[in-house]
């Protein structure tokens, strides 16, 4: 049910407050950087242990992506560092910005020293973000698409359920 598709209508439903709010009170760095969304049906195994830039990490895992602003003005690699975030989060299913601040000790060569994403409830559904000043604002920004994927996915399944002659999804 969640699909890239689905992950660009939620974006355009949180661009707003990305584009507007950050870029006019200057919360971000600057007026861009990048958003993740990884696959929920992936599960850590070995064979990701090659990072968040290995090839494998990013055709497999990684759902979604999108960068916001003009990435060519990008004075910082905003989708390494959103990727990694993710990555953190992928491999020990709590929040990237949890594990820099509390579990140091888990960073392995490689993965970036910010936090900044959001999981849900069942600890599968990742959303990382970087560009914002401070990692508590990029979290913002991964809550605000969490919760658009969440309405979105709900409201297709509550599509679902009204039609009598479907008992799978689809």
């Amino acid at each position: 049910m969640l699909t890239a598709e689905l992950c660009d209508a939620a974006f355009e439903l949180v661009r707003p407050a990305i584009e507007q709010h950050f870029a006019a009170d200057g919360l971000f760095e600057s007026p861009f950087g990048e958003l993740v969304v990884l696959d929920p049906t992936r599960e850590y195994s070995a064979e990701y242990a090659g990072g968040a830039e290995d090839p494998l990490f990013k055709r497999d895992v990684v759902l979604w992506s999108r960068s916001f602003g003009d990435r060519a003005a990008w004075e910082f690699e905003y989708d390494v560092v959103a990727r990694s975030k993710a990555y953190i989060s992928f491999k020990y299913r709590l929040p990237s910005q949890t594990v820099v601040r509390d579990l140091p000790y888990l960073l392995e060569p490689g993965m970036t020293k910010y936090g900044g994403g959001s999981i849900d409830e069942s600890g599968r559904l990742v959303v990382a973000c970087a560009g914002a000043e401070q990692s508590h604002l990029d979290v913002y920004v991964c809550d605000l698409m969490l919760a658009a994927i969440r309405a979105l996915t709900l409201s297709a399944q509550h599509e679902v359920d009204a039609q009598d002659d479907v008992h799978t999804m689809p």
